[in-house]
C-alpha cells in the first residue's frame, strides 16, 4: 500500500516511499498524486497541474500509471527546452535590448550621442560652405582666363567625386 503524503517528506528511494518499482506486478494498480510527485521528484501540485494540462496521463480511477508518466514528463520537459531553443532566449534578448536602451539615454545625456538630423544639417552647411570656398580660388589666384578655366575644371571635378563619394558612402550607411 503505498505511503501517505505526508510520510513522503524526507524519502529518497522508492521503496522508502512505499511505491513500487514501476513495471513490478504490484505497480499497475495505479499511484497516487502524492506517489506519482514523489516519483518525478515535482510537487503534488505541480503533479496536478501538469494533468490537468493533458501533459501527464491519469488512469480513469484518477491514478496514475507511473511509466507513462515518467515518459509523458520526459517528452513535457524536451518540448520545453526545444520551445525555448526555438524561440530563442526572448529573456536574453529583451535584457540586451533594455541594457542598449539605457546605453543610448546615457550617451545622449553626457553628450556622447546626438540626433543624426543635427549631425546631417552641421555637414551640409560645412560641405557648402567649403565647395563655395573652394569655387572661389580660381580667380582669387589668376587673372590669366586660360589657367584659371583649368584650376575651375580640377577643383569642379574634386567636388564632384567628393560628392558621389559622400552620396555613396550615406546610401550604403543607411540602407543596412
Amino acid at each position: 500500500m503505498p505511503a501517505e503524503p505526508s510520510e513522503l517528506v524526507g524519502t529518497s528511494t522508492l521503496e522508502d516511499a512505499g511505491l513500487e518499482r514501476p513495471g513490478s506486478p504490484r505497480s499497475r494498480h495505479g499511484a497516487t498524486l502524492a506517489a506519482c510527485a514523489a516519483y518525478l521528484d515535482l510537487t503534488r501540485q505541480r503533479v496536478a497541474a501538469l494533468a490537468n494540462d493533458g501533459n501527464l496521463p491519469r488512469k480513469d480511477d484518477g491514478t496514475f500509471d507511473l511509466d507513462e508518466c515518467r515518459v509523458a514528463y520526459i517528452r513535457f520537459l524536451r518540448q520545453a527546452a526545444s520551445r525555448r531553443v526555438a524561440n530563442g532566449d526572448s529573456g536574453a534578448q529583451l535584457r540586451e535590448a533594455r541594457a542598449r536602451e539605457i546605453e543610448l539615454r546615457v550617451a545622449k545625456e553626457i553628450g556622447e550621442l546626438i540626433p543624426l538630423e543635427d549631425v546631417t544639417m552641421v555637414m551640409q552647411e560645412i560641405v557648402s560652405t567649403f565647395c563655395a570656398e573652394l569655387n572661389g580660388l580660381p580667380t582669387a589666384c589668376t587673372r590669366d582666363l586660360d589657367l584659371r578655366n583649368m584650376i575651375e575644371n580640377q577643383v569642379s571635378s574634386a567636388i564632384d567625386r567628393c560628392r558621389t563619394r559622400l552620396e555613396e558612402a550615406a546610401r550604403l550607411r543607411f540602407m543596412c
